[in-house]
């Protein structure tokens, strides 16, 4: 698996804990949340930023590199201030950017081997 079809299967698995993690009661929630977020920031979009983003032209991948540092305050504040309200937000916004990503970024990655 290349790198690009590894993020697009995180992306999946973020949506699928998601999910759940609105279902869970407010002490696991904020665990599971503090999990993924630190994920997130230190992993998935840290690949993002390092090894597709310089792929790019600043002016294509700008919003997309501001998404991350967005998503990085948000989570932050979120679990900071242990608003619940505001994860819904928080998910979406991820949500959103993961999918764009998929839709407008990730397809112009040159890949001859699919």
């Amino acid at each position: 698996m290349d790198l690009i079809g590894l993020l697009e299967v995180e992306h999946a698995v973020l949506k699928t804990h998601f999910y759940y993690l609105q279902q869970l009661p407010d002490d696991v929630a904020w665990r599971e949340l503090e999990r993924i977020h630190e994920f997130l920031i230190k992993v998935h979009a840290r690949m993002e930023d390092l090894y597709v983003f310089p792929l790019f032209p600043e002016k294509v991948v700008h919003p997309f590199s501001a998404d991350h540092k967005l998503i990085e305050s948000f989570g932050n504040n979120i679990l900071r201030e242990r608003e619940r309200r505001r994860i819904e937000r928080y998910i979406a916004t991820v949500i959103y950017h993961n999918d764009h990503e998929e839709s407008d970024l990730f397809p112009l990655v040159k890949r001859p081997w699919r």
